[in-house]
């Protein structure tokens, strides 16, 4: 197969976004996902995170409802599950960017909890292709904000993570709503025995597609670990972004109190503004997650290049 986007089916206006974003070729994921989806035929793909097949599947969807005439605004085309908020997001994000250049219009929408629901409902207007978690998206069916009768394409991303997130009875109840007549994409990083079960419940003679992951060079990162009292941690941390002229450094901080986070956490806004004063005047960049459980996190960050450095505070308890 030629490794070019032009030899896989897709207009014009996608291949021109597709040159604007430089994306020389296909990864190999994309070389058989896209004319596969264009035929129209059902799909189980194995990929790993960062395997390209978040594009591979968008691009031919586009394709195949860029055409079609625009259905009733409770009426959504295409339906994606995803198991978290910053996937529903970041799929949300690929479809927007590739429909730019599109003839006729593309509406997608990304809609997911810990928000208020009310703007989510207010958005659905008029939208075709809906990036949704199961819990987010019940919420809407059940104010009949949404109706999922009309679904021509429905893709389940990600459906290794969903399930070990407990989201199997959600599934479940999403998948009685639909209709038996649609094209069902679905893709997991493991091909696990719950995912084995939905591909025998959901798919028709589906075309299978598996990406090895490839191995990655880590001969280059050094690991090392300090076994240091928990009062310790905040001035070791800054001695060593001091003594070892650090550029990137992603800090990873847990906690065992979810709710207290995402309320305002006191440990944490100080442990920002200490860092604060450290990088004040520098030409710095730092990145801190804030894990709050199941796939929810706040990020802070800011532009970065140069060196990669990872200190994660399980190394120092």
């Amino acid at each position: 197969m030629s490794n070019s986007f032009t030899s896989l089916g897709l207009s014009k206006a996608l291949l021109d976004v597709i040159a604007d974003q430089n994306y020389a070729a296909p990864y190999p994921v994309q070389k058989d996902v896209i004319p596969a989806v264009l035929k129209g035929r059902d799909l189980l793909g194995i990929a790993p995170t960062g395997s390209g097949k978040t594009a591979g599947f968008v691009l031919p969807i586009l394709e195949r409802i860029q055409h079609k005439s625009s259905a009733n605004s409770r009426y959504i085309k295409v339906l994606v599950l995803v198991p978290t908020r910053e996937l529903s997001v970041q799929v949300g994000d690929v479809f927007r960017l590739f429909a730019e250049r599109l003839p006729q219009r593309v509406k997608t929408l990304s809609v997911y909890g810990g928000v208020s629901v009310n703007p989510q409902m207010m958005k659905l207007q008029g939208t075709d292709i809906l990036v949704a978690t199961p819990g987010r998206l019940l919420d809407l069916v059940s104010s009949n904000s949404v109706k999922l009768s009309e679904v021509s394409i429905l893709v389940i991303d990600e459906a290794d993570q969903m399930l070990n997130l407990g989201f199997r009875e959600e599934m479940n109840r999403i998948l009685a709503l639909l209709p038996s007549a649609k094209q069902n994409l679905l893709f997991s990083a493991t091909l696990s025995p719950e995912v084995l079960a939905i591909k025998e419940l959901l798919l028709r003679n589906p075309e299978i597609i598996r990406v090895e992951e490839l191995g990655e060079d880590l001969s280059l990162i050094r690991q090392l670990g300090y076994y240091i009292d928990p009062e310790r941690k905040g001035p070791l941390l800054r001695y060593l972004l001091k003594k070892e002229d650090m550029k990137q450094v992603l800090v990873d901080i847990r906690y065992n109190d979810r709710w207290a986070v995402r309320k305002g956490s006191k440990a944490a806004d100080f442990q920002l503004r200490e860092l604060e004063e450290i990088l004040r005047g520098k030409e710095f960049s730092i990145k801190i997650d804030l894990h709050l459980g199941r796939g929810t996190y706040t990020v802070y960050t800011c532009d970065c290049s140069l060196e990669y450095v990872r200190i994660n505070s399980e190394y120092m308890t």
